[in-house]
């Protein structure tokens, strides 16, 4: 994780971000599917609105928070997105530095994650995972439907019928 040096700094794992900026990491993404972009925020206020963060993937914002949470207990915002593939930034960004009467607001940054592809929904399970999970979710137990996936996709790496002993491993 880094953030533009005028903007902020990190200190023990936390980034302060006392003026507009953002801070981030670079990821490739591999293939256009679904992510969530996650992170743990507090801020120090001052002026009539609270601190916001926009959450961001390549510069472009996904979506923005108002940040009201202290750092006895920080808040998390998060965002589903769909992301396309190649080389992009994912970042938190302070968005409305303010500074009056000697207070200044700030932004603080615990955490930053992001997870995925995120499937389901109104969003379609990719081909190649519907050939390797061969069942009806809610159809078998799961030590049944544990068996079937792993059986099809054992039988398909050793190119011939799986043994059930072989299975039972």
């Amino acid at each position: 994780l880094s953030a533009e040096e005028s903007a902020g700094a990190a200190d023990g794992g936390v980034f302060r971000l006392w003026s507009n900026g953002e801070a981030g990491f670079t990821h490739t993404f591999t293939a256009e599917a679904p992510y969530r972009l996650r992170a743990r925020v507090y801020a120090e206020q001052a002026g009539s609105e609270p601190a916001r963060v926009s959450l961001r993937i390549g510069g472009e914002e996904v979506r923005t928070f108002d940040v009201t949470a202290t750092a006895a207990e920080p808040q998390v915002v998060e965002a589903l997105v769909k992301i396309k593939p190649g080389e992009q930034k994912v970042g938190a960004a302070f968005i409305n530095d303010h500074v009056e009467d000697g207070k200044d607001r700030n932004l603080y940054l615990t955490e930053l994650e992001l997870s995925g592809p995120v499937w389901g929904g109104d969003t379609p399970v990719p081909e190649t995972h519907l050939r390797l999970f061969v069942h009806e979710p809610g159809t078998e137990g799961t030590e049944a439907a544990t068996r079937k996936i792993l059986g099809a996709f054992a039988s398909r790496a050793y190119r011939r019928p799986v043994r059930p002993e072989e299975l039972d491993k």
